[in-house]
């Protein structure tokens, strides 16, 4: 991707300071630096100095009559290939080594997806770029270098084909520039209906190398420009600010991708090359070594937090130095190192047959039996265990149901005359614990009402989905619109349950809001209604991180809480009051069940084990208006 030197084109020092910027920008996004939100954006600037070297090499090969299709294809393969192999064999051993048997086995698929230059095809089925469980994977970057190749394998054909048919220059560049144009409109359509195919594919990143091409093609109008300079300086203060401007909650690619894309193509197109700095020597390093950065910062990250390093400064500060350090040795002993382009294809070849059959064979076997079992704890727990726990198929709407019809609302939503009626309204996280509090509440002669839905938000506004699933957005609506307003005189009270981090969306004031319009909604029609609090969380399943602990004898299991579950949990916690009930294990963590089960079977969700503890803390709490240690008839005789 990144590695795109041409011994044969004029040196650009721009170019390499803008590569420099790009993998700054990149590696400290997947740092989770502060200021870098945005970081993601770097990649958008190396995909057009991409398509504008590629293009000044076709075109200019078709303009002077010499180009060969077999020596570009020769030329990407001996400046993409080497370093990929490289780091993909290195990472394979170090994760052969101590990854656990089921984090090997998916590790291989990834790497066999990544030689061949198809894992943005794999990560599109499989997984979206933002995803929490996507730090987890130590080969998702090359995705990048898949869109890359691809491109890289069509777009000459492209051109040549333009150039047969059209012997104009204008007219060529003309309809260069409308193609592109239409690949940009299908980028900004496309992730509305498929943001995961939207954000991993070609077609719709195609345009982003193809506005390279357009730069290429218009940079002796834009290098005539009047004052050019006061319009690159703006350019390069886009392409720094983008970083921290730019949100991993905006829809990307799409019509903010615009930002680093206008700000690259200006860049390259003006050719400032005498510009104060570009000509830094750590600068232009930087941007020699990008594509080895590029490969080797993601692996060492992700290996880091798979180990549970701390997330001090000190500690990433060593990351970002050995990254630096694996760099460098790549770039000086692997990419200047001219090799021949069969041996490379049949080692290519080797590795990806090397890598398809380890993640068959795996490595089970040097580790112990008992981190073994733990590690296949979450896979085993998430399919037919937890579907009794969750009231899945019942009470608990998933992706894969039909719709609101699917809902059995005379089970689910049945309000008795004898007894009071609690309505648990909820996520996932909501029904995690609807069997252990259906059980708690029933022997307080309590009979709980369950409305829980997958993917969206559990509020009254906005009713919108949050991963897609309508059937879930369309019960939240029924309960809102129809079964509360028509049965509010039966219902005694209400228990909101969500995992609220997935509701912050970078604006945990604007979370508040709705959840205090919900309760002042509530709070209308007389009903008392509770928050329960954000569980904690963690970045990796908490059974495999107790896998880990089996192996090395270690205690790493609050390295790998994830903060924005204990922040989210302060922030509403302060500012709900009596009305949020906080369940959250800030001090002590459960051990494993007489069964050895752990309380969480995934990075967030409760085991049953787990769920019962949570409601018995619910239930115990005073700030519980339902139970507390009263008749819960007198108790939920809450309406004024």
């Amino acid at each position: 991707m990144l590695n795109t030197r041409q011994s044969n084109l004029s040196f650009r020092y721009d170019i390499n300071a803008l590569r420099a910027i790009a993998v700054l920008e990149v590696l400290f996004f997947h740092l989770r630096f502060a200021h870098f939100p945005g970081g993601f954006a770097g990649v958008d600037i190396f995909f057009v100095i991409s398509g504008y070297l590629m293009t000044k090499i076709i075109v200019g090969g078709i303009r002077k009559g010499n180009f060969s299709i077999l020596d570009f294809y020769t030329r990407r393969v001996r400046r993409i290939i080497p370093a990929l192999l490289v780091a993909v064999g290195i990472v394979t051993l170090a994760a052969f080594i101590f990854y656990l048997p089921a984090d090997f086995k998916n590790t291989e698929g990834n790497a066999a997806s990544s030689v061949t230059f198809l894992s943005n095809f794999y990560y599109w089925q499989h997984s979206g770029y933002f995803d929490t469980a996507s730090e987890s994977n130590i080969f998702l970057h090359t995705w990048t270098l898949s869109v890359e190749w691809q491109f890289y394998m069509i777009y000459p054909l492209l051109l040549l084909a333009l150039a047969r048919l059209i012997k104009h220059p204008g007219t060529f560049r003309l309809l260069f520039t409308l193609l592109t144009l239409l690949c940009c409109g299908l980028s900004i359509l496309l992730p509305r209906h498929d943001a995961a195919a939207a954000f991993y594919l070609l077609p719709s990143r195609s345009w982003e190398l193809m506005m390279g091409g357009v730069a290429f093609l218009y940079e002796d109008r834009l290098q005539r420009l009047p004052a050019k300079k006061l319009l690159v300086l703006p350019a390069y203060a886009i392409a720094l600010i983008g970083s921290y401007v730019l949100k991993e909650t905006m829809r990307w690619p799409g019509v903010y991708t615009l930002l680093p894309i206008l700000s690259t193509f200006f860049i390259i197109g003006i050719r400032a090359d005498g510009l104060p700095g570009l000509h830094w020597k750590p600068v232009q390093y930087l941007g020699k070594i990008s594509y080895s950065l590029y490969l080797w910062h993601w692996p060492v990250i992700v290996f880091a937090r798979y180990m549970g390093l701390p997330k001090t400064m000190p500690y990433l500060a060593l990351l970002i130095l050995v990254s630096f350090l694996l760099a460098a040795l790549s770039y000086h002993f692997v990419e200047s190192i001219d090799f021949r382009p069969r041996k490379l294809l049949w080692t290519a070849g080797a590795l990806f047959a090397f890598t398809v059959g380890l993640s068959f064979i795996g490595n089970a076997y040097i580790f112990k039996p008992k981190a073994v079992q733990l590690s296949r704890f979450s896979e085993i727990y998430s399919g037919p265990p937890s579907y009794q726990q969750f009231s899945t198929g019942c009470c608990f709407l998933v992706s894969n149901k039909e719709g609101l019809d699917s809902f059995n609302k005379p089970k689910c939503l049945t309000l008795r005359q004898d007894e009071p009626n609690i309505l648990l309204i909820g996520d996932s996280h909501g029904a995690h614990i609807s069997q252990s509090l259906r059980e708690s509440l029933a022997a307080n002669h309590i009979n709980l009402c369950q409305a829980t839905g997958s993917g969206c938000i559990p509020l009254t506004r906005p009713l919108t989905s949050r991963a897609g699933f309508p059937e879930a957005t369309d019960l939240f609506r029924y309960i809102y619109q129809d079964f509360i307003p028509a049965n509010h005189q039966h219902i005694d009270g209400i228990i909101l349950s969500a995992n609220w981090i997935d509701l912050i969306q970078d604006n945990p004031a604007g979370l508040l809001k709705h959840i205090q319009s919900t309760l002042g909604w509530f709070d209308s029609l007389h009903i008392k209604a509770v928050v329960i609090g954000q569980n904690e969380a963690y970045t990796q399943p908490y059974a495999t991180i107790l896998a880990k602990e089996t192996q090395y004898g270690s205690h790493i299991r609050r390295s790998f809480i994830d903060d924005r579950s204990t922040a989210i949990n302060a922030y509403l916690k302060g500012h709900l009051g009596d009305r949020y009930i906080d369940i959250l294990n800030d001090t002590t963590i459960p051990g494993l069940s007489p069964q050895g089960d752990p309380y969480m079977f995934d990075r967030n969700h409760y085991t049953k084990y787990g769920a019962d503890l949570a409601v018995r803390k619910i239930v115990e709490s005073p700030l519980f208006p339902f139970v507390a240690g009263r008749p819960a008839t007198t108790q939920l005789s809450m309406r004024e």
